[in-house]
């Protein structure tokens, strides 16, 4: 389903805004499911494949979205929260590139409320960036450093 409304969203174009806030809370609900205290393997692997799924779904609201940003900046909190819940409890490698995929979309789709948006969340992006930096994953390692590099030059332009 969660990848379904994805697809809906790049079909609608800026017409999905009409729909944005209820697809929203369903997938901060989705994205930020709890497995429990030590859930099972097969538990895990279920959970993040959801994750992942609701990841692709918010890239593909960000390219459906891109006549009507202000649609989708008004989520940027709730999304980070979600990818902070997501990454916080056992993600899978996917999980992990696919959450600096949304976050470094975040950040090219409204520069300036992406990057503001992720400094709300600074001691959570630092351990997680520099863990991604760390990574065998040679995409997630190139993202978290677009990602480093872009809010080192924001916090540059900002303290101007």
């Amino acid at each position: 389903m969660v990848e379904t409304l994805g697809d809906v969203a790049e079909a609608l174009r800026s017409q999905f805004s009409k729909y944005i806030q209820h697809v929203m809370k369903i997938l901060h609900a989705a994205g930020s499911a709890n497995p429990g205290n030590n859930p099972s393997q097969d538990t895990m692997t279920e959970i993040n494949q959801l994750r992942a799924a609701v990841l692709g779904c918010i890239m593909s609201i960000f390219v459906a979205m891109k006549t009507q940003k202000q649609a989708v900046t008004n989520y940027n909190q709730d999304i980070l929260t979600m990818v902070i819940a997501m990454n916080k409890v056992y993600p899978s490698k996917k999980v992990m590139y696919m959450s600096l995929c949304v976050i470094e979309d975040m950040m090219h789709f409204s520069p300036q409320e992406g990057c503001a948006a992720v400094f709300n969340f600074r001691d959570f992006m630092q351990q997680f960036l520099q863990a991604a930096s760390k990574s065998n994953e040679q995409d997630t390692k190139s993202s978290a450093e677009r990602i480093t590099k872009t809010l080192m030059q924001y916090a540059k332009a900002s303290t101007r």
